[in-house]
């Protein structure tokens, strides 16, 4: 396909197209994941920040964490 006028050969015929895409097919999208470690894991709230950051420490990600919750 091109933007431009076509050029047929022998023997071809053009025929219009038009394609109608969502713009969504163009934006990044927004990748978002959750982790939660169980309260009766046994781990101290240390540990369990640690636990998550190691699990997304493991990946290829670029990842900001972000700790909520009370102390």
């Amino acid at each position: 396909m091109s933007r431009g006028e076509p050029t047929t050969g022998r023997g071809e015929v053009a025929c219009a197209v038009t394609v109608k895409c969502p713009d969504a097919l163009f934006r990044k999208p927004l990748l978002r994941a959750e982790v939660q470690v169980p309260a009766g894991a046994g781990l101290d709230r240390s540990q369990a920040i640690q636990a998550v950051v190691d699990v997304f420490a493991s990946s290829d990600l670029d990842i900001d964490v972000k700790i909520e919750g009370s102390e």
